[in-house]
């Protein structure tokens, strides 16, 4: 009966399910006062509080652990598309590159805007899965944008 009030049973799903005083004593067929007594004399509640504690902390340990595996994972897949993403413009530009010696038009400035704007975007994801920080990019792209729009105005 102890245990039944302690630690409970686990279902299908994993859920534990412990049972009242009151359902262990109808369920056995002994007075509710006589069991009361004996879970108070051996401290079932504390014994019951301790279990659920260390029931939860186990619990969220594997918690823990499969999020460390994901976010692993989740870094890895990150880092190769931010290669994958280099790779590309590196080969857009190479071609462009070739097109331009062989005397044919090359890319707009707006396109190759957007590959410069993909490599950086690019930079931050492979430097944001290996845990570096991204701050510094942003700050200095700020600053930059401000000192080009503060010297760029004759006005001023």
């Amino acid at each position: 009966m102890k245990s039944e009030y302690v630690v409970g049973d686990a279902n299908d799903e994993g859920f534990r399910r412990t049972k009242t005083i009151e359902q262990l004593a109808e369920e056995n067929n002994v007075s509710i006062n006589t069991l009361y007594k004996a879970a108070q004399r051996d401290d079932w509640r504390e014994q019951k509080d301790n279990f659920q504690a260390e029931f939860e902390a186990e619990i969220e340990a594997q918690r823990i652990d499969e999020f460390a595996k994901e976010s692993k994972a989740l870094d890895s897949s990150s880092l190769n598309l931010a290669k994958a993403i280099f790779i590309t413009v590196g080969n857009k530009i190479r071609a462009n590159q070739e097109s331009e010696r062989s005397g044919e038009e090359g890319m707009t400035s707006s396109q190759l805007q957007s590959l410069s704007t993909a490599s950086l975007n690019a930079q931050k994801l492979a430097k944001l899965a290996l845990g570096e920080p991204t701050e510094n990019t942003t700050i200095n792209a700020k600053i930059a944008a401000y000192e080009l729009q503060f010297t760029d105005d004759p006005e001023d």
